[in-house]
């Protein structure tokens, strides 16, 4: 029962962390804020995945039926909308203090 499992390299949320890192770099704040964000972000948005990716498999061996629709419309937003949540809550909560003020 179940479905075959083929991980590919878009399941390695490559195109979230690509956009995540681009938001971090964009924000006017010193490269080194930017570094622990890029690092602690990427271990986080990482994490998500491999949690997507386990629960992706449970859903294709318990409810095949359902996994597509998981897979594409559900994660995939998700994934998406959690690295811009990350990136918010950085600039928000972590880089606020360090941007700098216009004139």
């Amino acid at each position: 029962s179940g479905i075959p499992v083929r991980i590919i390299w878009a399941c390695t949320a490559i195109y979230g962390l690509i956009a995540y890192i681009a938001a971090v770099v964009a924000y006017p704040v010193k490269c080194m804020r930017k570094l622990a964000a890029v690092v602690v972000g990427v271990l986080l948005i990482e994490l998500i995945n491999m949690i997507r990716l386990v629960s992706l498999v449970f859903i294709g061996a318990l409810a095949p039926q359902a996994f597509d629709a998981i897979h594409l419309v559900v994660w995939q937003s998700m994934m998406v909308v959690l690295a811009f949540l990350i990136w918010f809550v950085w600039a928000y909560k972590f880089a606020g203090n360090d941007v700098p003020k216009s004139a």
